[in-house]
């Protein structure tokens, strides 16, 4: 077994690139998940693996009135950083400490799946947090690669995947057995929306198709008596982006979203016999109040980068998750439930496919029509909340 970078990995110009190319495909959602989570002005950061450092260099411009610690046991890539502002240090972060009690956030991406020492590494970073703040982990999770439809690929992907578990000790379903590990579920479909637009609008694709699919039902342990959850049922929806404005028939005008890591083990999913399943951990007060007060701050929020008014929305399609905590929203805006669309007896909650489910009802009996504006508010489990903004063409 051998270390990370030694053969496998070697920085060389080949491994740049890699590592440029993946900060361009993870930076745009990585970058929106910690300005979501908060980073003050303020607050010292620490990058662990900081390869190419570019998500150091980005904390630099969130927290001029702090300091960002980028790590990694080779600096040539981060020397290349134009940031006066960046300490870069070599370490080990299965070896070397930090203080505790020395940052505010704690990022890392695509590092802890190739250590063995993974766990301990896992244990080891809160300790090193301030009170308040928070670890962000990002991870590879491959789904069966034998259900890939292409022989091909499935045969390269089983090969690498088998050279660098032998190799490095990479174990690429540990995020999922991490508690939380399944946090955004269900309002991961719109941020993926969102995500898939910017790069369409960039040039990046002429078309993103954004497949939305939830097996809710399948989740829920059914005797275990977490009522709140029977309402799980299972749905799917797709969405297609396309560069030519003539072709779409909605335009995605703007977004925000918001996780608050307090309510980060209210629920999460665990793998059970091969299956995944919903458990809940110590139930918290208060959880129905962050839900009302996310929804409208973000959709206050939203509506100001737009310019605006709540009154000037046709439609609010809300996540179906609770139905009590969908009518105080529109009570909260101050809006007729008869602009919202509440499929909860027949349909239950379809995860991030809810909304869409419901664009479609509207649709179906035309009910909205040219130049109406809509709002899509949604959450996961995590918890995270988002709102989007749509309008039909």
């Amino acid at each position: 077994m051998e270390k990370y970078g030694e053969t496998l990995f070697a920085l060389d110009q080949d491994e740049e690139i890699r590592l440029r190319l993946l900060a361009q495909v993870f930076d745009p959602l990585c970058n929106r998940t910690l300005e979501s989570l908060g980073v003050a002005r303020d607050a010292r950061c620490l990058e662990v693996g900081a390869g190419s450092g570019s998500v150091a260099q980005w904390l630099c411009g969130q927290a001029p009135d702090g300091e960002v610690i980028a790590t990694d046991l080779d600096l040539r890539l981060l020397e290349r950083v134009q940031e006066l502002r960046l300490r870069r240090l070599v370490h080990d972060v299965t070896t070397d400490p930090f203080p505790d009690g020395s940052f505010d956030v704690i990022h890392a991406r695509l590092v802890l799946s190739h250590l063995p020492q993974r766990d301990a590494v896992m244990r080891r970073m809160p300790r090193w947090l301030r009170p308040g703040g928070f670890v962000l982990i990002e991870s590879f999770c491959w789904f069966p690669i034998d259900s890939a439809p292409h022989p091909t690929y499935r045969k390269v992907m089983q090969r690498w995947s088998n050279l660098i578990c032998g190799t490095l000790g990479t174990d690429s379903w540990w995020s999922r057995s991490q508690p939380g590990s399944f946090l955004a579920f269900c309002n991961a479909g719109m941020v993926a929306v969102q995500l898939a637009d910017e790069q369409v609008r960039a040039g990046t694709h002429r078309y993103a198709l954004v497949v939305i699919a939830d097996r809710l039902s399948e989740l829920v342990e059914y005797g275990t008596g977490y009522i709140e959850l029977f309402n799980f049922a299972d749905g799917a929806a797709a969405v297609l982006i396309a560069a030519d404005a003539a072709a779409t028939r909605y335009e995605v005008l703007g977004g925000a979203h918001h996780t608050d890591p307090q309510w980060v083990d209210s629920y999460y999913g665990e793998i059970k016999n091969g299956e995944i399943k919903v458990e809940r951990g110590e139930k918290l007060d208060g959880l129905g109040e962050a839900f009302l007060d996310n929804f409208t701050t973000l959709t206050h929020k939203v509506l100001a980068g737009i310019g605006a008014e709540v009154a000037e929305v046709a439609y609010f399609l809300v996540t179906h998750g609770n139905q009590d905590t969908h009518r105080k929203y529109l009570a909260a805006l101050g809006v007729d439930p008869a602009r919202s669309v509440f499929q909860y007896e027949r349909d239950g909650h379809l995860g991030g496919a809810d909304p869409l489910q419901a664009l479609e009802e509207l649709e179906q009996e035309d009910r909205i029509g040219s130049g109406d504006l809509v709002i899509v508010a949604t959450a996961g489990s995590g918890f995270n909340w988002g709102v989007t903004a749509l309008r039909r063409t």
